[in-house]
Formats: structure tokens, sequence, C-alpha cells
């Protein structure tokens, strides 16, 4: 019984997040909602692979032109079941988001990113999204 107590607890810890990984999140999330290509900057790795729901691919300059140009101006973006797993200095996030933008209102979507703590804090490596039906 002790053995896999101490087997459960470990799982765990391995898998507990850094609470700043969220805090970088929710730092990105108010860097799109409110133009700032700094934060942005700081919070997207330089060989970032954003791959938005409808396929198309972005590098981390092709993203922030597109917020701060607003050719894509979102107005809300929220999450739900949002599950994060670390292992050391790389952690996967998944959930539902919902977002809404003034050219194509509100979307339904399964995003997973992939955030690395490099540079001096996280940024943001990978994010791929996926149109769910409702």
């Amino acid at each position: 019984m002790k053995l896999l107590l101490s087997a459960l607890l470990c799982v765990s810890f391995v898998n507990a997040a850094d609470p700043a990984v969220l805090a970088a999140e929710k730092q990105w999330v108010d860097a799109v909602l409110h133009p700032n290509a700094a934060v942005l900057t700081k919070l997207m790795s330089p060989d970032l692979i954003y791959t938005h729901s409808s396929g198309q691919h972005q590098t981390r300059e092709q993203f922030i032109e597109s917020i701060t140009s607003h050719n894509t101006t979102y107005t809300s973006i929220t999450f739900s079941d949002e599950v994060v797993r670390q292992f050391g200095h790389t952690a996967i996030i998944a959930h539902n988001m919902t977002t809404n933008t003034v050219k194509n209102g509100e979307a339904h979507l399964y995003v997973t990113e992939v955030w690395i703590e490099q540079n001096g804090g996280w940024q943001m490596v990978s994010r791929q999204a996926t149109k769910l039906t409702q």
C-alpha cells in the first residue's frame, strides 16, 4: 500500500504544472485581446509553429502582424476543461477554447499548446487548433 501511494504521489508531482506557465498563457491571451507586440514576442518562441483550425500555419512574426495590424481582432477568448501536463521544462496545455473575432464571430475549438521554459520564461513553441461542432 505504501509503495502504491508513493508511486501515485510521484506521478502527481511529475505532472504538477508550474503556475508560471498558466500565468504566461494568461498574459498571452491579454496581449492578443489588447494587441501588444512586445509581450507576444516575449511569450512566443522565435521558431513557433502556430496552426489555426483552418489549417493555416503562421510564424511568430506572421501571427503578431495579424494581431497588431488588426487583420484579426479578437473580442474574447475563454478556456474550459483545461488539462496541463508538465515534463521538466516542457508543458502541454490542452483545452476547449471559445473565441470571438470581429471578422468571423464565435468559434469553438479544441486547442493544444506546447510551452517550453527558455529565454528567461515560458514560451509557446507550438499551437494546434481543431474546430468543434456545436
